[in-house]
């Protein structure tokens, strides 16, 4: 009988496992991040730059340069026209005018800030949305989706 099973075989040495998970710190639950910040935004209506900088370092160490670029004035206009319609597509495209910001980080924000569960780039479905649609072509170009 022939496998047709895959054998993962690490493409660097064992030994540099911990180096790799080092670069990718374990912030730990969003728990923390929800029960402190949430409160905040939902009363003030909008994400400080602190706050909003936090979050995107939480979805991606990555992305960490390009949020940087973006002014305190900038991330709480964004934002709070964002967190004040009730579009949802509106609401993603919006926080995507952010830098560094794409449908992922936008989702993110929204899980955080947003009063009601947000939809996921990944699974096309939510609580608020019936049916999936596709992502921004500007994301979903390199997944051929």
């Amino acid at each position: 009988m022939i496998s047709n099973k895959r054998v993962l075989r690490l493409r660097f040495p064992e030994r540099d496992i911990p180096a790799w998970a080092a670069r990718f710190p374990d912030a730990g639950s969003d728990d923390a991040l929800l029960s402190r910040i949430r409160p905040l935004v939902l009363a003030r209506g909008h994400l400080t730059r602190p706050e909003f900088l936090e979050i995107c370092a939480w979805k991606s160490v990555r992305t960490k340069p390009r949020c940087r670029k973006n002014t305190a004035h900038r991330i709480e206009t964004l934002t709070r026209a964002a967190l004040a319609t009730s579009d949802e597509a509106l609401k993603i495209n919006l926080l995507r005018l952010l830098d560094g910001v794409e449908w992922p980080t936008a989702s993110t924000i929204l899980h955080f800030c947003d009063a009601r569960p947000t939809r996921s780039s990944t699974t096309g479905r939510s609580g608020r949305w019936a049916t999936p649609s596709r992502p921004s072509t500007r994301w979903s170009s390199g997944l051929g989706i």
